[in-house]
């Protein structure tokens, strides 16, 4: 992983985290089991291709993808909890937000959405997406 996309996911995880430290997440490349009956949220992220918004002066745009995809008990509570958690981090990462760490400035590039919730194995899954972008100056 480049260092610019070490910092980007960085400064994502920390916004994440700081929007509710004691919700279960689960870390992208880290150990973690899920309690049964206890929803938790599981965090990816994706290099996507660079873009070059100028011609020869080392100069490119990181895009990722940072996905948070929510887990929730499928015990015919009803889908409101997760999509008032979806809500919410739609809310924090909104069009136009800054994140910053290392000097790296994470920009949300679009509105975040999430897609459509499922059923599978016991949990209602509910996956939010969020596009992001840091110009990087090489």
């Amino acid at each position: 992983m480049s260092v610019p996309l070490v910092a980007v996911r960085s400064a994502l995880e920390l916004a994440l985290y700081n929007m509710a430290t004691t919700f279960p997440t689960a870390w992208q490349n880290r150990d973690y089991t899920p309690v049964v009956g206890t929803a938790y949220q599981e965090v990816t992220f994706e290099e996507l291709p660079a873009g070059n918004p100028t011609m020869g002066d080392g100069h490119y745009r990181l895009n990722a993808m940072m996905t948070v995809v929510l887990h929730y008990p499928d015990d015919n509570s009803g889908t409101g909890a997760a999509a008032n958690k979806a809500a919410a981090i739609c809310a924090l990462f909104k069009r136009s937000a800054t994140f910053t760490d290392s000097g790296i400035v994470v920009k949300i590039q679009k509105s975040p959405h999430s897609a459509r919730g499922q059923s599978i194995g016991g949990w209602w899954i509910l996956p939010v997406y969020v596009p992001v972008y840091a110009d990087i100056f090489a």
